[in-house]
């Protein structure tokens, strides 16, 4: 008989870490939609989130949004937003009860908030939603988590990871900010559908709309680019 103590289960790839999620990402998305529509319309109240004032405070923000800058292009921009986060986390770790008071009064704020809108929310019976988006949206960091530690061994990887930074990006590229960028962006997403036909861009799909199908244009047109 095997040895079962020396079997481990293979770790999912990249690709299949982002099928996973593609699908928790729209589920979210299907939820806010829903409980906008429903507490927005009705109510004039939305989902509560921390401002930018209150998040510079927790370390744990910073830390994640450091993250994040180091997985882009180092551009001067970028350079001197990672110097100016290092330096704001350094001085709440050095001297953290210099910060407790704002941290204080920030998770309060939010937190007297987010009470509203969860008794607006049980008022219209979308408790079980506002549920399920906590524990989708926990789910959904994990799987960022994992695929970005995961080490890509085909292309279906390496275009996963592109969906994933170009949906994560605080701007998803569009043609009119990009200018000249725009069809390298577009040409590299050529071929790599070229390569895994049946992958999904996520990031064009939710680029398009009704009028406009953007992944129709970047995959199936000929397009005249220096690129090319």
């Amino acid at each position: 008989m095997p040895d079962t103590h020396q079997i481990h289960l293979a770790a999912p790839s990249i690709a299949e870490l982002h099928a996973k999620w593609a699908a928790l990402s729209e589920e979210i998305l299907g939820i806010e939609s829903a409980v906008d529509e429903a507490l927005i319309r009705t109510e004039a109240q939305a989902w509560p989130m921390m401002t930018c004032e209150e998040l510079r405070y927790f370390p744990e923000t910073i830390q994640a949004q450091l993250d994040g800058l180091h997985r882009q292009l180092a551009t001067r921009e970028v350079t001197r937003r990672i110097a100016e986060l290092e330096a704001r986390l350094a001085a709440i770790v050095n001297n953290p009860a210099a910060f407790e008071p704002m941290q204080r009064r920030a998770t309060e704020a939010y937190e007297a908030r987010e009470q509203a809108f969860l008794e607006m929310a049980a008022k219209h019976s979308l408790t079980p939603q506002i549920e399920r988006h906590r524990y989708a949206t926990a789910e959904l960091d994990d799987i960022e988590d994992a695929m970005w530690t995961t080490a890509p061994r085909s292309v279906r990887d390496i275009a996963a990871l592109l969906d994933l930074a170009l949906r994560r990006a605080d701007d998803m590229p569009v043609p009119e900010h990009l200018e000249k960028d725009w069809p390298y962006f577009c040409l590299l997403t050529r071929r790599l559908h070229a390569l895994v036909p049946d992958f999904d861009f996520s990031w064009l799909r939710h680029l398009s709309t009704a009028d406009h199908d953007v992944t129709a244009q970047v995959l199936d047109e000929e397009m005249a680019s220096a690129a090319e």
